[in-house]
C-alpha cells in the first residue's frame, strides 16, 4: 500500500489585492477535514493509544464506507468529493506500514474486526 502525502499546496498571493497574511498567520499544512477525533469511548477500545504522546507518528489502518458521492460542475470547474464514514481502525506506534510483513499488516488490519 502507498501512502499519499496530502499536504496542502502553497497558496499563491492574489495580485489583485493589496492586503496580505498577518505575520503570525500559521495555515495548517493539512486540511481539517484529514483528522480523526477519537473520543472517551472510542480511546478505551484501542489498546495502549493512552501511551502516545504529541508529535508522535502513528500507522492508522481503517476500514469505513462510502458515505457520500458529490460531483459538481460549472463553467470553470469541476468538483468530485467521496465521504468516508470510518467504521474500524487500528491504530499502531511500533512499525510503520512499509516495515511490516504481511502477516502484521493482516493482524493490524484484523484488529478491529474483534
Amino acid at each position: 500500500m502507498k501512502l499519499v502525502d496530502m499536504k496542502e499546496p502553497k497558496r499563491k498571493r492574489d495580485k489583485n489585492t493589496t492586503m496580505e497574511a498577518p505575520m503570525d498567520y500559521d495555515r495548517e499544512k493539512y486540511p481539517y477535514g484529514l483528522r480523526l477525533r477519537l473520543e472517551n469511548e472510542q480511546i478505551k477500545k484501542i489498546k495502549g493509544i493512552k501511551d502516545f504522546k504529541v508529535g508522535d507518528t502513528v500507522s492508522v489502518i481503517g476500514t469505513g464506507k462510502i458515505t457520500t458521492i458529490r460531483i459538481s460542475e460549472d463553467q470553470k470547474s469541476n468538483d468530485h468529493s467521496i465521504e468516508i464514514q470510518l467504521e474500524k481502525i487500528a491504530v499502531s506506534g511500533k512499525k510503520a506500514l512499509k516495515d511490516m510483513g504481511m502477516k502484521e499488516y493482516s493482524a493490524a488490519r484484523d484488529a478491529g474486526k474483534e
